[in-house]
């Protein structure tokens, strides 16, 4: 499509039109983008890659300088402002321009039409992926260039973003049945329409590479605390019940501000839901693994790679407390749970009663299970430093038990 043709939808509504090519050549994924007020920062780098720049008056006012050192590669279209514009300014800018007497919404519904009538619409869940894919490509490496292609994402993302990973247990198939093959498409398109409906403002989509079904979870205020963990917008219990409905599991990443950071928060939530599900960790909503909760885990299977690379061999017993390791062996060797005991009172603030519940123990119980522990390694458990220490001790060896073991079964 050149620019006589885009300028053929809107012959109606042409305020003013200053032409100085005709040899543009416009594609509708990458072409056209909104501009927001504010964004002339982004849209000043050296990569900007659109060729239609679409927005009010106050776009153009801001951008003014811009528009006035670009060559006539570009068509900058003006609408819904007819009464502001000054014709003369307009003309001392170096591009083609175009003005309409027409609103955003009108506007935009004419090109959604027009990607239809040519056959050249591009689904939401492609322009998603395509973004994904840059940001898998540039990690951190090009912060504008990913900033410049969340322009063009079906929803604008907020101030503060993070990243949902959605899909099946890892030791499940694809498709949840025996046979192994992928999800077919109209289980995607049953999945992505649930999500959708709970994140309705959110860019949902299916990112194929991976199989998975990732979530780009934006809001304008910084989370808020449950006295524990950060909460974000949007209801916990409605998406523990979809997710337990198609048998699927999601991990969240805490939030960022920072775009070229989108990668990271990936990587933090699709870790955390590796080990959680492998070791069985139970989280506070059925089926969400909030990176928080568990990024302990995280930081132990970063350090084991580690320690293997520089040591040559897996086992981490060198890592910790030699008591904790004397308590695996024993809960092995005679079919006890005296590890968890002590993982679980030393979590919930050395208090028999809370530990009790939580193991689903008679108080009494606990209480003789902590002389055994005292029994066996002399453990004085009142000194904070020393519960610490127990403390990743622990963690350390259920990540070499439930994370480790099951990977190498």
């Amino acid at each position: 499509m050149n620019i006589s043709e885009f300028i053929n939808i809107f012959n109606t509504e042409i305020v003013y039109k200053n032409i100085l090519t005709t040899e543009l050549n416009c594609n509708l994924y990458d072409g056209i983008r909104y501009l927001y007020p504010g964004m002339s920062t982004i849209i000043s780098s050296n990569n900007v890659f659109c060729t239609i720049y679409a927005g009010d008056y106050s776009c153009f006012e801001s951008l003014y300088p811009i528009l006035q050192s670009k060559n006539t590669n570009t068509l900058f279209v003006l609408f819904n402002s007819a009464d502001e514009i000054s014709i003369d300014k307009v003309k001392e800018i170096r591009s083609n321009v175009l003005i309409l007497s027409i609103s955003e919404k009108n506007f935009f519904n004419r090109i959604a039409n027009l990607n239809k009538q040519k056959h050249l619409q591009i689904s939401a869940e492609e322009i998603c992926s395509k973004f994904w894919d840059t940001v898998i490509a540039n990690k951190t490496d090009n912060k504008s260039d990913t900033a410049e292609k969340a322009m063009l994402l079906p929803h604008r993302l907020g101030n503060y973003m993070a990243i949902f990973v959605v899909r099946y247990f890892q030791n499940e198939s694809q498709s949840g049945n025996e046979d192994g093959k992928t999800l077919d498409e109209r289980t995607i398109k049953k999945i992505l329409f649930s999500i959708s409906q709970l994140f309705p403002d959110m860019n949902v989509f299916y990112y194929r590479k991976t199989q998975e079904f990732i979530i780009i979870h934006t809001q304008s205020q910084k989370d808020k605390w449950d006295g524990v963990y950060p909460q974000f917008e949007f209801d916990y219990g409605m998406l523990s019940e979809m997710l337990e409905h198609y048998h699927l599991h999601a991990g969240i990443s805490n939030s960022s501000r920072a775009i070229e950071h989108l990668y990271t928060l990936y990587f933090n939530a699709r870790s955390v839901l590796d080990i959680s599900e492998k070791m069985g960790l139970k989280p506070k909503y059925n089926n969400i693994y909030p990176h928080l909760e568990n990024s302990c885990f995280q930081l132990i299977d970063l350090a084991f790679e580690s320690y293997i690379k520089h040591v040559g061999h897996s086992n981490i017993v060198y890592l910790t407390h030699p008591a904790v390791w004397t308590l695996m062996i024993h809960d092995f060797q005679n079919h006890t749970d005296l590890l968890d005991v002590l993982y679980s009172y030393i979590t919930h603030n050395c208090n028999v009663t809370e530990t009790a519940k939580d193991m689903f123990f008679h108080r009494n119980t606990i209480l003789n299970k902590l002389n055994r522990i005292k029994e066996l390694t002399a453990l004085k458990l009142d000194d904070n430093r020393l519960l610490y220490n127990l403390f990743l001790s622990c963690n350390i060896v259920m990540y070499y038990r439930d994370y480790v073991g099951n990977i190498m079964k």
